[in-house]
């Protein structure tokens, strides 16, 4: 069983370009995922839900997380996947924010800190 005092897995932060359309009270989904098979969907190895996230265009906003959780293979390739949902459900809806690139992190030399930057869905 995983300690509350167990220091964080990975821990970064999301960065909202100030190009970013204005939205309040957004949840942000940060997950960690084993993506180490290339022929099937990614397993959440942990997650964490941050509420209430404002951003206003004009302005670069960073928010910070940590992902609490145990690593069970090494070997494994892990990735950091961020949504931030406007309607507050784990569904990707046109003008919510996710990441679009790979953020790989605690494997084969990858950092256990990442700043993760996400763009609207149009």
């Amino acid at each position: 069983m995983l300690s509350n005092n167990a220091p964080p897995l990975v821990t970064g932060e999301i960065l909202f370009s100030e190009d970013l359309a204005s939205f309040s009270g957004a949840t942000v989904n940060v997950y960690l995922e084993d993506v180490s098979s290339l022929d099937a969907p990614s397993n959440i190895v942990a997650k964490q839900v941050i509420p209430d996230i404002n951003h206003e265009i004009g302005t670069e906003n960073r928010v910070e997380f940590a992902l609490k959780g145990e690593i069970a293979d090494i070997r494994a390739s892990y990735s950091i996947r961020v949504h931030v949902s406007r309607r507050k459900d784990e569904q990707i809806h046109r003008g919510d924010c996710i990441s679009t690139e790979s953020y790989p992190v605690l494997t084969f030399g990858y950092p256990h800190q990442v700043s993760v930057r996400v763009r609207e869905v149009k």
